[in-house]
């Protein structure tokens, strides 16, 4: 992909503005929203994965003309994979019997690892199975790297691990220290 959107929290005016990717690359087109609450960056050659860039934005003004001080700030892309292949996804624990002798909480999960280094996959209408029956995964996208925590409701609050609510999932929960990855708690219904 090629194209990267800058959202905002009010109208903005980019007639003036300019933008730069890793301080040298400007976009190839510049598409302001009918709303005029984000502006859509189009350049010539597509993102590399797993690549770090930096997008510095300068003289973007509100409709009061108050001129936003300059910005930057930095993203890795990774393109999302809707359907993943055979290891991309990795059982990388089972907890069936717990005790507390492990040191760990007494509950039941499953772990799931994102395998793959360049892309995020999109769990959207992913299930886990049990028996027969499904319980749905929360919709999201598991970066590279990432860890995946299933457990039920019941033994969410069993985790000790203290971090914030994931944005549209309450029952996931995001940690960034766990076995020098990402942690994602996710508790099924």
């Amino acid at each position: 992909n090629k194209t990267l959107t800058l959202r905002f929290s009010e109208p903005v005016d980019v007639s003036g503005a300019s933008f730069s990717l890793n301080g040298t690359a400007s976009p190839s087109a510049t598409t302001l929203s009918n709303d005029a609450k984000s502006v859509t960056l189009t350049y010539a050659a597509d993102f590399v994965p797993a690549q770090m860039y930096t997008v510095t934005a300068k003289q973007i003004k509100d409709l009061s003309n108050n001129t936003m001080p300059e910005q930057s700030f930095s993203f890795t892309y990774y393109p999302t994979i809707d359907n993943a292949t055979v290891g991309d996804v990795v059982i990388s624990e089972i907890m069936a019997n717990p005790t507390r002798a492990a040191g760990l909480p007494e509950a039941e999960y499953i772990e799931l690892y994102n395998n793959r280094t360049d892309a995020q996959l999109n769990l959207t209408g992913w299930k886990l199975f049990y028996g027969e029956k499904p319980y749905p995964i929360p919709d999201m996208l598991l970066k590279p790297g990432q860890f995946l925590v299933l457990c039920s409701a019941a033994n969410s609050s069993k985790s000790s691990v203290d971090t914030p609510v994931v944005k549209g999932q309450p029952c996931a929960i995001v940690a960034t220290s766990v076995r020098q990855h990402n942690l994602v708690f996710s508790t099924m219904k």
